[in-house]
């Protein structure tokens, strides 16, 4: 799965998406979405690193995104968007 996560642009990004997302036999009510800065919400888990243009990790995936979490990701300048998260289904 990581093999086929870094050949992004080589592959469909929906199928991948739903691969990735029957690979981790993600609880029900989970989609992976790619979300700007802005639109990270509390709730929502990392499902990749979030780097920044120099590839410095700011935050490790699997972390779930909280209020104080997405306040210090906000102040960190040149993040990589956009950003791969497991979504809770609204």
């Amino acid at each position: 799965m990581e093999i086929l996560q870094s050949r992004r642009g080589h592959y469909d990004p929906e199928i991948l998406d739903a691969l990735v997302s029957e690979n981790l036999n993600l609880k029900e009510g989970y989609i992976v979405r790619s979300v700007s800065l802005q639109e990270l919400a509390p709730g929502m888990i990392l499902e990749d690193n979030i780097t920044n243009f120099r590839g410095l990790v700011l935050m490790t995936w699997g972390q779930e995104i909280t209020e104080v979490l997405k306040m210090r990701i906000l102040q960190c300048e040149h993040v990589r968007e956009p950003i791969r998260v497991l979504a809770p289904v609204e």
